[in-house]
This record gives C-alpha cells, structure tokens and sequence, in this order.
C-alpha cells in the first residue's frame, strides 16, 4: 500500500512543478524556473536534515 501513494505522490508532483514552472516562465523570465527549483531543492534539503535526525532518533 505505501508504494501506491510514493507513485500518486510522483504523479501529483510533476504536473504541479510544471504548472509552477511554466507560471512562472511566462510572467517573470526564462530565469524564474531554475531559480523556482533552487529555492525548492533548498527547502527540500533544509527540511530533510532534521527529519532524518528525528527518525534515527526514533529507531
């Protein structure tokens, strides 16, 4: 059951980062998606790191 939703989750997550990206493309500048997706992957890292500490934490 947990891999049906890790797929749902891919399956959401393009379509939305292609909508954000092409939003974005067209109202600001070429430049706005690659800034887009380093502000993301930051986040994303920013938030993994204390995640991954709770978990081993946890374990």
């Amino acid at each position: 059951m947990g891999g049906a939703w890790f797929v749902a989750l891919i399956q959401f997550a393009i379509p939305s980062g292609a909508l954000a990206g092409g939003l974005s493309f067209n109202h600001i500048g070429w430049w706005s998606p690659f800034m887009l997706s380093a502000v993301v992957f930051l986040a994303s890292s920013i938030l993994a790191v204390p995640l991954m500490r709770w978990s081993a934490t946890k374990a």
